[in-house]
């Protein structure tokens, strides 16, 4: 039985015998944590035992484990308990990427025949000319001097989004960004 205080945590142990010795180690059935420290106590046995740090204990030489005198089985049970310390990677919590992602936009970029998608109350932060639309109930903007792969990187970049873009790209986000006064891009 594992008892846990993380919940939705995914973890095994693996119990074996090596060279005549019964070890532990941590299975990490994921990659979003990693163990940092691991013990091993058997109260019947009065062991108590350390991880490595490739998380594996050695209980005991194969001969010791099983020989009554040494208590490491109380009525044919083996209870072993094991604490350890499990370092997680945290989720994602940039409010703004989160939002990139959501399809509740309710601002339209077009651009020839393909259009993005944005956050009012995001755009206007990022540039007053779009500021300036909104505040006359416009839901859409036209661009006409800008190609698609210029206007979505540069709005992406309003939610501090991560884009890889070549150098006359980059260079096009820089001239998009000056025509439109978005001066957070264009820094």
């Amino acid at each position: 039985m594992f008892d846990t205080i993380i919940p939705n945590v995914p973890y095994s142990f693996c119990f074996q015998f090596v060279n005549k010795e019964f070890f532990i180690y941590v299975n990490e059935d994921g990659d979003e944590y990693l163990v940092k420290e691991m013990k091993c106590f058997i109260a019947s046995a009065n062991i108590q035992r350390f991880g490595d740090h490739f998380q594996i204990v050695t209980i005991a030489k194969r001969e010791e484990l099983f020989k009554p005198e040494n208590n490491f089985f109380v009525d044919d049970i083996l209870t072993i308990e094991i604490r350890g310390i499990l370092c997680l990677e945290t989720p994602n919590l940039n409010l703004l990427n989160n939002l990139w992602k959501k399809d509740d936009k309710d601002f339209t970029f077009v651009v020839g025949k393909k259009t993005v998608k944005a956050h009012k109350f995001i755009i206007r932060q990022c540039s007053a000319v779009f500021a300036a639309a909104i505040d006359s109930n416009s839901n859409e903007v036209k661009i006409e001097n800008f190609e698609y792969n210029t206007v979505e990187p540069a709005v992406a970049l309003c939610y501090d989004m991560d884009h890889y873009y070549s150098n006359m790209t980059g260079f096009e986000i820089i001239k998009f960004a000056s025509t439109f006064d978005m001066p957070l891009i264009k820094n």
